[in-house]
């Protein structure tokens, strides 16, 4: 996974999960860009499967908002059933086919 910038470490815990969502949409942006990391590209993920992954990178309990965030904002895209998601075209370009080298589990 990407570090986040040093002006978003206070968002993060000792072991890289977020802890808080800010407030200001430049820095959820940068949140966003960090999580999207953990997703391979060109492979398909159910919402579970999404779900747990997000779970596993905060702690602040909303993995709702984090998928919905991930997908209003084309980082991830979802099939027109809600059933299947894949990284989508505003994702960062260090999203590789290999996926993230840094995952928990």
């Amino acid at each position: 996974m990407n570090a986040l910038p040093n002006n978003l470490n206070r968002f993060m815990d000792d072991d890289g999960r977020i802890n808080a969502w800010p407030g200001k949409r430049a820095k959820q942006m940068a949140i966003l860009d960090y999580l999207v990391t953990n997703f391979e590209r060109d492979r398909a993920y159910s919402e579970a499967e999404i779900n747990e992954t997000l779970k596993q990178w905060h702690t602040f309990g909303d993995w709702s908002l984090l998928r919905r965030e991930l997908v209003d904002s084309n980082r991830l895209v979802r099939d027109d059933y809600g059933h299947q998601y894949q990284v989508g075209p505003a994702a960062p370009e260090t999203t590789t086919d290999e996926g993230s080298e840094n995952t928990i589990g």
